[in-house]
């Protein structure tokens, strides 16, 4: 019996400092690309970055709300590594969109505001001055039904470019592909998978496309809110549309119910995905862990990047970020106070921020077998 307790004390004493590590506020060292004061009823959504072949970062982000800037985008430049940050212009009516790159172009792809058809445009002037979406030749590359995304990957497979949206009346996903050598901007150009309905109750959304290890295309979709588990679906032989296995293709995915971005990197020969985590110890989107995978479908913590216990003012968000040598640059959705002012909540984020998270691969204490 003394033995037995001797021993519970011991894991008590053990597990018990390691919990509290766990969970220990860690506020992340962030440059404030932009702000929205609450009072303006506009909120920062849906962040994408991308790196121009000359190193410059180029950054996006939606106001969403009932402010005047509602439905637009932003367009933000640094040449110095994120450390210092100018705003280059407000795009009108675009809307849940990805910033890439292709052929020495800078391009920025979505919907045409909230649930409107697929518009993209072009800059050759590093983001500066772009493109009208105005027909079908020239950026409106879909018909009018209602779709839905966010800042999600735009991938290059088998000659052609891969990008996913949902429908949002049929909870259906599709998938949009161009030749690399098309006119991105003509919608006679692409193609259109079909659709894909989802074979349970949760809600497929936000899909990252991905080179599998076997040479494939797949998209990971994020499924129930605050939940650990994602859906994946994969491109049949035709590449006419793309299937889902409900026994074998719903894995256990830390941060699998909010937004996240999927990235391979080649030096690791690993994915890797800043996610919010909403359980151990429970949270809204208030803390943020790097995760990776060798295989896609087994998922392991390598890092907590920000934690705070207050769940209802504080938030790291629809991260989105890039490879740059083998540090991560990213840029956040946030909720935090700013300048003596304080975000209305968590959800209605305030600013726009930027973070390095540097020598990602590397071993760390709180990493957990894959």
């Amino acid at each position: 019996m003394f033995l037995r307790v001797l021993i519970v004390a011991g894991w008590y004493c053990l597990a018990i400092p390691a919990l509290l590590a766990a969970n220990a506020e860690i506020q992340p060292d962030t440059v404030v690309i932009a702000s929205v004061p609450a009072q303006s009823e506009n909120y920062v959504g849906s962040p994408s970055i991308v790196i121009l072949d000359n190193g410059d970062y180029i950054a996006s982000h939606v106001y969403f709300g009932d402010g005047v800037e509602a439905e637009n985008t932003a367009i933000y430049r640094s040449a110095d590594k994120g450390n210092s940050w100018e705003k280059l212009i407000t795009l009108r009516g675009q809307f849940w969109s990805t910033l890439f790159t292709h052929k020495g172009s800078l391009y920025i792809i979505g919907t045409q505001g909230s649930f409107g058809p697929i518009i993209i445009r072009r800059s050759d002037d590093g983001g500066e001055t772009w493109t009208e979406a105005r027909d079908e030749e020239q950026g409106l590359i879909s018909d009018y039904r209602p779709y839905h995304s966010a800042s999600v990957p735009v991938i290059e497979y088998n000659g052609r470019l891969w990008r996913g949206f949902e429908f949002k009346d049929e909870r259906a996903v599709v998938i949009k592909s161009i030749d690399v050598d098309g006119d991105l901007l003509r919608y006679d150009n692409w193609h259109q998978t079909e659709l894909l309905h989802e074979g349970s109750p949760s809600t497929w959304l936000e899909g990252n496309l991905l080179l599998t290890p076997d040479g494939g295309l797949a998209s990971i979709l994020r499924r129930e809110f605050r939940n650990d588990t994602a859906a994946i679906m994969h491109l049949n032989d035709d590449a006419s549309q793309f299937t889902h296995n409900p026994q074998l293709d719903v894995i256990a995915f830390p941060g699998g119910g909010s937004k996240f971005t999927i990235r391979f990197d080649e030096e690791s020969r690993r994915y890797w995905s800043l996610v919010n985590k909403p359980t151990e110890p429970e949270a809204f989107r208030n803390k943020l862990v790097l995760v990776s995978s060798s295989d896609l479908y087994h998922w392991r913590i390598d890092r907590t990047i920000a934690y705070s216990s207050d769940s209802e003012n504080k938030s790291w968000q629809y991260a989105d970020w890039q490879f740059d040598g083998k540090d991560i640059v990213a840029v956040l959705r946030t909720a935090d106070e700013y300048q003596g002012q304080q975000p209305q909540s968590a959800y209605l984020t305030n600013l726009l921020t930027f973070i390095l998270e540097k020598s990602v691969g590397r071993s760390s204490a709180d990493t957990i077998p894959a």
